[in-house]
């Protein structure tokens, strides 16, 4: 890997990161989620996955709220290892995400809500496992809080995804 690609790694993990301490104080508002996903739309799932975990270790790790127990910590770091690399999976696919056409409200939200409900799971998990908690109804406890984050979500991936998403592809060759 090159100097370039370590830097480009390190900024924007940094910059993720950075985003979840901006709107730390407003539970469920978060920009990581779509900085996360557009990391692996530019890097590839594997290094999208290294800016997602490195991202949220970073955030969760410092939390001005304290850091989470160590199974909640795993299922957070693993949660956004999976944005970024469903990012390199999805980001590319012009037809997917294409700006211009109505179709981006529908598959960008959709893959916004997905990827919230996803680690709102992962993590509701981590909690029944550090609390000693049975998994379903704490899975079912988790729906009220997971679904304004899901729906926050869905509505930043649809309004900003696509565009954010075409306007940094054209500039990729240099970030590579």
């Amino acid at each position: 890997m090159s100097t370039r690609s370590v830097a480009t790694l390190g900024m924007l993990t940094a910059l993720v990161a950075a985003l979840g301490f901006l709107l730390s104080g407003v539970p469920n508002i978060e920009l990581m989620t779509l900085s996360t996903f557009v990391a692996g739309a530019l890097l590839g799932p594997a290094r999208g996955a290294a800016v997602g975990a490195g991202a949220m270790a970073i955030f969760s790790g410092f939390n001005p709220y304290g850091m989470a127990p160590p199974p909640v910590y795993a299922m957070q770091v693993a949660g956004y290892a999976g944005i970024g690399a469903a990012g390199g999976l999805l980001g590319g696919r012009a037809d997917l995400l294409r700006p211009g056409t109505a179709w981006r409200f529908v598959t960008g939200g959709a893959v916004g809500f997905l990827l919230a409900v996803g680690y709102g799971a992962l993590t509701n998990l981590g909690t029944a496992w550090a609390a000693g908690l049975d998994v379903w109804p704490t899975m079912v406890g988790g729906i009220a809080f997971g679904i304004w984050h899901a729906a926050w979500n869905a509505a930043v991936f649809a309004a900003a995804g696509p565009p954010l998403l075409a306007a940094l592809r054209r500039r990729q060759e240099r970030l590579v």
